[in-house]
């Protein structure tokens, strides 16, 4: 595969997605999810000049590799299910809303979750093994949704992005078992 910088901003994304997914305190999640974003964004900025980089040598007609880019980028987008452009859509601003404005705030629910194994051996609970955590969520499309599960949707719909404009344009380049051959 020939787009390093693209693949290492996917490994950061996935990181801090792992982060988001345990983290409940509301200041350690916006730090969380401010690095996801940001990585996301970084991705899609690599993505598009490593992929006009690869488009250029592949083709006799280097000036017009930028806007083929864009061109299969336009097409990707259209073909995305409703749901999903929903996702890429949303998730598409909301690094501009934290780095430009106010930051990104999702709602804070208290739910009621398992206790942890390590939490149940602590306090050496029997019968109701429940607690209450912090969850977060986005509000887009009438309804709410957990974070870490859109950040994952978005990771997502990233990572075949990535997938499928290599097997489009550039098919030499894919291998066929994923990123980094996993």
């Amino acid at each position: 595969m020939k787009a390093p910088r693209t693949e290492f901003h996917l490994r950061g994304a996935k990181f801090f997605l792992g982060y988001l997914r345990l983290e409940e305190d509301p200041r350690a999640f916006a730090i969380y999810l401010s690095a996801f974003l940001n990585s996301t964004y970084l991705c899609g900025k690599a993505l598009t000049r490593e992929a006009q980089q690869a488009l250029q040598t592949a083709s006799q007609n280097k000036k017009g590799a930028g806007q083929r880019f864009i061109e299969w980028l336009e097409t990707w987008e259209r073909k995305l299910s409703p749901d999903d452009t929903a996702v890429w859509t949303f998730m598409s601003t909301k690094r501009g809303d934290d780095a430009y404005h106010e930051g990104v705030e999702p709602e804070i629910q208290s739910v009621l979750v398992p206790r942890r194994p390590s939490e149940r051996m602590l306090y050496y609970t029997t019968g109701d093994v429940l607690r209450s955590a912090q969850k977060h969520y986005f509000h887009f499309g009438g309804q709410s949704y957990e974070v870490y599960r859109v950040c994952e949707r978005y990771l997502a719909l990233l990572e075949s992005r990535l997938k499928e404009f290599l097997a489009a344009c550039l098919p030499d380049t894919v291998d066929p078992r994923g990123p980094k051959g996993k």
